[in-house]
C-alpha cells in the first residue's frame, strides 16, 4: 500500500467520523456535492459549513497547529 493510499484511507476515516461526531453533538447534516466531488457538514442552528475531510487534511500537514481537537473547540463556541 502507497503512502498516498494510506493517507487517503486515514483520511476518510476520522474525516468520516469527525463530520458524525459534529452531527451527533450540534445538530445537522451531510452535505453532498457530486459535480465538485466536495462533502461537508452543515451544522444547523447557525448554518455552519465544516468540511472535516479539510479539517484532518490540515491536521495531517500542520501537527498540533491545526488540530481537530481545537477545531472542534472553536466550532463550538461559533455555534453558542
Amino acid at each position: 500500500i502507497s503512502d498516498f493510499n494510506r493517507k487517503s484511507n486515514i483520511i476518510l476515516n476520522i474525516g468520516s467520523f469527525y463530520g458524525q461526531l459534529l452531527i451527533e453533538r450540534f445538530g445537522g447534516q451531510w452535505i453532498v456535492d457530486s459535480q465538485i466531488d466536495k462533502c461537508t457538514v452543515l451544522i444547523s442552528n447557525k448554518f455552519i459549513e465544516v468540511n472535516p475531510f479539510d479539517v484532518v487534511k490540515k491536521f495531517i500537514k500542520f501537527g498540533a497547529e491545526k488540530s481537530i481537537v481545537s477545531h472542534y473547540i472553536f466550532t463550538n463556541m461559533i455555534r453558542n
